[in-house]
C-alpha cells in the first residue's frame, strides 16, 4: 500500500511539473518571440496555440520513446474527448452564448479540419491497423496547412485567452538569464513527462488496469488543464465563442501534431478501444458541440449537459 501511495504522489508531482512547466515555458517563449520582433499574429498562431497542447505532445513523445504506444495514443484521444466532453460541456452550461459570423466561420472551418483529420486516422486504421511513419508525416503536413490557414485569419487569435500570456505589456530584453530559465523550464517539462510515464505504468500494474486506461483518463484530464484554465478565463471575460474555437483547435493539434510527432518516433498501432470506442465518441461529441452551434448560430446550455453526459458514458465504458 505505501508503494501505491508513493506512486500516486510521484504521478501527481509529474503532472504538476508538466502543466506548471508548460505555462512557464509558453510565457518565456512568448517573451523571446516578442523580443526578436515576431509579429503578434505569428506568436498567437504558433507559440500560444501550441502552448495548450504542449503537455500532450511531451507526454506522448516520451511514451513512444519508452515503447508504450498505447499510452501515447490514449493521451491524445483522451485529451480530445476530455476537452470536448468535459471542458466544453462545463463551459456551455455556465455560459451559453450567441455566435457572430466570424465565430461561425471559424467553428465551421475547425470542424471540417477535424473531420478531415479523423478521416485520415480511420482510413489508416482500416488499411494499416494504426499510424505508420509515412502517415505520421502526412499528419504533420496537415498540421502545417492548418496553421498556415490559421495565420491568414487574424480574428482567430486572442492572446488574452491564454493563461499568463500578455502580448500588449512592455517586453523586457531577453537576457542570458532568460535563456537559462527557458532551458530549466524545458528540463522541468522533461522530468514531468518521465514521472508520468514511469509512475503511470506502476499505478496501472498495481491496480490491475491496462496502461492505456491511465492515459485516457487521469493523464488526459491532467494534460488538458491548460485548456480548462483557458475556458474558465474565457467564461469570466464572456468570450465563450472564442474558447470553443480554441478547444476545436486543440483537438486538431492532438490528432495531427501530437500523433504526427509520436508516430514519426515510432509507428502507433491502434489498441483495442480506438476504432470501436474512441473514434465514435470523438465524432459524436464534436458533432454535438459544433453542428447545433453552427446551425442555430449560438452555443446552447443543453449541448453542455449532453456533452457532459457523453463524457460520463465514455468513462463508464473505460472503467467497466
Amino acid at each position: 500500500m505505501p508503494a501505491i501511495v508513493f506512486s500516486i504522489f510521484m504521478f501527481c508531482l509529474g503532472l504538476f511539473f508538466l502543466v506548471f512547466g508548460s505555462n512557464l515555458f509558453v510565457d518565456s517563449a512568448v517573451k523571446a518571440a516578442a523580443h526578436f520582433r515576431l509579429p503578434e499574429v505569428v506568436i498567437g498562431a504558433t507559440v500560444l496555440s501550441f502552448g495548450t497542447t504542449l503537455p500532450e505532445m511531451l507526454f506522448s513523445s516520451a511514451a513512444v520513446m519508452h515503447g508504450v504506444t498505447d499510452m501515447a495514443l490514449g493521451n491524445a484521444f483522451g485529451s480530445i474527448i476530455c476537452n470536448t466532453g468535459f471542458i466544453a460541456g462545463i463551459m456551455l452550461i455556465l455560459a451559453p452564448s450567441a455566435l457572430n459570423r466570424d465565430n461561425i466561420k471559424n467553428l465551421r472551418s475547425g470542424y471540417l479540419w477535424l473531420l478531415f483529420s479523423c478521416g485520415v486516422f480511420l482510413l489508416s486504421g482500416v488499411l494499416f491497423g494504426g499510424i505508420p511513419r509515412f502517415v505520421s508525416l502526412l499528419l504533420l503536413f496537415i498540421c502545417f496547412f492548418y496553421v498556415k490557414e490559421a495565420l491568414s485569419e487574424k480574428n482567430r487569435f486572442s492572446p488574452e485567452h491564454v493563461e499568463g500570456a500578455s502580448l500588449s505589456a512592455p517586453v523586457p530584453p531577453f537576457t542570458a538569464g532568460d535563456f537559462i530559465q527557458l532551458i530549466l523550464e524545458a528540463v522541468l517539462l522533461y522530468i514531468g513527462a518521465e514521472f508520468l510515464i514511469k509512475y503511470g505504468q506502476r499505478l496501472a500494474r498495481a491496480m490491475g488496469w491496462p496502461e492505456v486506461l491511465i492515459s485516457v483518463t487521469f493523464v488526459a484530464l491532467g494534460t488538458s488543464l491548460p485548456e480548462l484554465i483557458t475556458a474558465i478565463t474565457s467564461v469570466k471575460k464572456k468570450h465563450t465563442a472564442l474558447s470553443l474555437g480554441n478547444i476545436i483547435g486543440a483537438s486538431i493539434l492532438n490528432l495531427v501534431l501530437v500523433c504526427g510527432i509520436s508516430g514519426l518516433i515510432q509507428p502507433l498501432p491502434f489498441h483495442g478501444n480506438v476504432m470501436p470506442v474512441d473514434f465514435p465518441f470523438i465524432l459524436a461529441l464534436t458533432g454535438i458541440l459544433c453542428l447545433p452551434s453552427i446551425l442555430a448560430r449560438k452555443a446552447m446550455r443543453w449541448q453542455g449537459f449532453l456533452l457532459l453526459f457523453g463524457y460520463g458514458a465514455y468513462l463508464f465504458l473505460m472503467f467497466r
